[in-house]
C-alpha cells in the first residue's frame, strides 16, 4: 500500500508506476499533482483501491485503466480530466465504488457501466456531460436500494443530462454556490417585465454560458422564476454568478414557443459588478439573440464583443487553451491583480501550477501559497 493521502506533493505521476505489479492501494488524493494519468497505470494489476482525487490532474482518463481488474474503488474527482468516459471502464466490473465528478468530462454516459455488475456507488456530477442515461445503468441501480448514483440532470440546466433513477441531480444551483463576496466578476442577469403574465414570460428562456457553452445560470420557461409568471402587474427577477474576469461568455436569449405573437414587453440586462454591460428588449415572435463578452486586454475588464488573449507567465493565452483554462479558473477563486503582478506571490503559484514546475524555492511563503491553491481543488464556484 502506497498511502500519501494530503500533503503537498507535488510534480507528476512517475510513468514507472506501472511496474508496481503487487501494489494492492495506492492513495493520492488531496496533494498538488499535475500533468496525465499514466497510461502504465494499467500494468497495475494487483490494485484494489486507486485514489487519485483533489489534484490538478488533466488530460484523458486512459483506456488502461479498465485492465485493474481487481480494483473495486475508483476515485478520480475533483481534477482537470478532460475528454470522454473510456468505454472499457466497462470491463471493470469488479468495481463498487466509481467517482469521476468535478471534472470536465465531455459526451454521452457509455451504457456498458451498468454492465459493472458489482457497482453500488457511482458519481458523474459535475462534469459536461450530456444526452440520457443508458437504461442499462437505470435497470441496474433500481435493483438495489442501497445504491447511489448522481449526475447533472438538474431540471435547471440548459443542456442536462436526462435520468429517471438518480438519487441526486446536479446543476447550475449546485455549481454557482457561494459563500461571501465574490473575488473576481460578480455577473447579474437582471428580468423586468411590465403587465400580464401569459406573454411573453412564457414563451422566454435565456442562459448565461462559458466559452465551452456550459450553462452557469438560466431563467425562464420551466426554470425557478416561476412567480414572474404569477405577478399580473409585472415582476423584476435577478440572478447572479462569481465568474472570472479574465474569461469569455454569451448570454443567450432566445423564443421556446411559437404562436401568437407577445403583447408585452420584457428587457433582459447582464451586470457585471453592478455595471450594465447591455440590455436586449423581448419583443417580437421568432427573436433569438446573443450578447457575447469578455476580457478585453485594452481595459483587463470585461467588454462587449471582447475575448482577448491574455499574458500569462510570459506567454499570451488564447481563450479555450490549457493554459487559459486553469487561469481563468483561479482569477475567479483570487481575483486578477494579483495574478497578472510577476512580483506577487500567487502569480508565482499559477505559473508552477501551469508550468507544471516542481520547484518551489521561488516562494518566499510556500505554506501559503500552497494552501491558498488548495482552494481552486475545494470551493468550486
Amino acid at each position: 500500500t502506497i498511502s500519501l493521502y494530503d500533503n503537498r506533493f507535488t510534480g507528476t505521476i512517475s510513468a514507472n508506476i506501472g511496474n508496481l505489479t503487487d501494489l494492492r492501494q495506492l492513495i493520492l488524493g488531496r496533494n498538488y499533482l499535475t500533468g496525465k494519468i499514466p497510461i502504465g497505470i494499467g500494468n497495475c494489476s494487483s490494485l484494489t483501491n486507486l485514489e487519485l482525487r483533489d489534484n490538478f490532474l488533466e488530460g484523458q482518463i486512459p483506456a488502461t485503466i479498465s485492465n485493474l481488474a481487481n480494483t473495486d474503488r475508483l476515485v478520480l474527482s475533483n481534477n482537470l480530466l478532460r475528454g470522454n468516459i473510456p468505454v472499457e471502464m466497462g470491463d471493470m466490473t469488479n468495481l463498487a465504488y466509481l467517482d469521476l465528478s468535478a471534472n470536465s468530462l465531455t459526451g454521452n454516459i457509455p451504457d456498458v457501466l451498468g454492465n459493472i455488475t458489482q457497482l453500488e456507488y457511482l458519481r458523474l456530477d459535475s462534469n459536461k456531460l450530456t444526452g440520457d442515461v443508458p437504461r442499462m445503468i437505470c435497470e441496474h441501480f433500481e435493483k438495489s436500494e442501497k445504491s447511489y448514483f448522481s449526475s447533472d440532470c438538474d431540471a435547471n440546466s440548459a443542456s442536462h443530462v436526462s435520468c429517471n433513477c438518480c438519487n441526486k441531480c446536479y446543476g447550475p444551483s449546485e455549481l454557482t454556490k457561494r459563500y461571501g463576496e465574490c473575488p473576481s466578476a460578480d455577473i447579474k442577469v437582471i428580468i423586468n417585465r411590465s403587465g400580464h403574465p401569459n406573454d411573453p414570460w412564457n414563451f422566454l428562456q435565456w442562459s448565461l454560458l462559458d466559452r465551452s457553452n456550459h450553462s452557469l445560470i438560466e431563467g425562464g420557461l420551466s426554470y425557478a422564476d416561476r412567480k414572474c409568471s404569477e405577478l399580473s402587474d409585472g415582476c423584476y427577477v435577478h440572478r447572479s454568478t462569481c465568474a472570472s474576469r479574465s474569461a469569455c461568455y454569451a448570454l443567450q436569449i432566445s423564443r421556446l414557443v411559437t404562436g401568437s405573437s407577445p403583447v408585452n414587453n420584457v428587457d433582459i440586462s447582464v451586470f457585471v459588478d453592478e455595471t450594465e454591460m447591455a440590455t436586449a428588449n423581448y419583443r417580437v415572435e421568432d427573436f433569438s439573440e446573443v450578447v457575447k463578452f469578455g476580457y478585453s486586454s485594452e481595459s483587463e475588464m470585461l467588454s462587449i464583443g471582447h475575448c482577448d488573449s491574455i499574458e500569462i507567465c510570459g506567454d499570451n493565452a488564447a481563450a479555450g487553451s490549457r493554459e487559459r483554462d486553469i487561469f481563468d479558473r483561479l482569477v475567479k477563486i483570487s481575483g486578477i491583480e494579483s495574478l497578472t503582478d510577476p512580483h506577487t506571490e500567487e502569480y508565482k503559484a499559477a505559473c508552477w501550477i501551469i508550468n507544471e514546475n516542481n520547484d518551489m524555492t521561488g516562494f518566499s511563503d510556500m505554506t501559503n501559497e500552497i494552501n491558498y491553491y488548495a482552494l481552486l481543488q475545494r470551493y468550486i464556484v
